[in-house]
């Protein structure tokens, strides 16, 4: 089985505005690495945000980061995520991705695919996934991706807000993340879910891991419209 670390949110390359930014960024970056390598797994990281400055501007700073702690010598890749293009994020595009492999090292580069955010920015992975992948593998090489995030999401397409939602009560929808799933190109790579804990009826402050359920939908291959409702009757009862 395949470890993947996810770094921390804190962490922002492409800021270019604050020195300071980007420096705690390439040493939580660098640090986050080396707790990795010994896990022999992934890190997986938004690429970064480039806060007004403009998508060429923060680029340039994402690959700055990057060089400074991808080494060749390093025993694990970084994947960076595909993102929804909320604010001045970077990666909503599939040519956004690939410009960050200009950097030195970039063979240490990979990418993580998260469905809610890959629709989000506009990409219609719910009627034209192969078409979508298609693309990919043009621009930066479908075998780059290294992880999936599994999300439905709260947002049309092209929303650009990255909310995510549990499996089939979103936007995208059972059938299009069951395909996505169970694609025959991607059987082997990793794939987590993020989905959203189901709030408690009886009491605000608690909530429930969704994870268990959405994973038994996927394997059947069937959606239950009950499972929000299933899940807090059958936490609330056992206790």
């Amino acid at each position: 089985q395949e470890i993947i670390v996810h770094a921390p949110y804190i962490i922002n390359l492409g800021n270019a505005v604050k020195p300071e930014t980007i420096f705690l960024a390439v040493e939580f970056l660098a640090k986050e690495i080396d707790r990795t390598v010994t896990a022999e797994a992934y890190v997986d990281s938004a690429p970064g945000a480039h806060v007004g400055e403009g998508v060429s501007i923060g680029t340039e700073q994402i690959i700055k980061g990057l060089n400074e702690v991808l080494t060749q010598d390093m025993d694990c890749c970084v994947a960076l995520e595909t993102m929804a293009g909320k604010g001045s994020e970077i990666g909503r595009t599939f040519e956004e991705l690939a410009g960050f492999t200009t950097g030195k090292n970039s063979d240490k580069l990979r990418v993580c695919f998260d469905t809610c955010h890959t629709s989000d920015s506009g990409y219609d992975i719910i009627h034209h996934f192969d078409d979508v992948i298609e693309e990919f593998d043009r621009i930066i090489g479908k075998d780059q991706i290294a992880v999936f995030h599994i999300n439905d999401s709260k947002n049309v397409p092209g929303a650009a807000k990255d909310r995510h939602e549990n499996i089939g009560f979103g936007h995208i929808g059972f059938e299009a993340i069951n395909y996505i799933v169970h694609h025959a190109d991607f059987r082997d790579v990793p794939k987590i879910l993020e989905t959203p804990y189901i709030p408690s009826v009886e009491n605000p402050k608690k909530s429930y891991a969704p994870y268990k359920y959405e994973i038994e939908m996927l394997r059947a291959g069937k959606f239950d419209p009950d499972m929000k409702e299933r899940i807090v009757k059958e936490h609330e009862k056992s206790v």
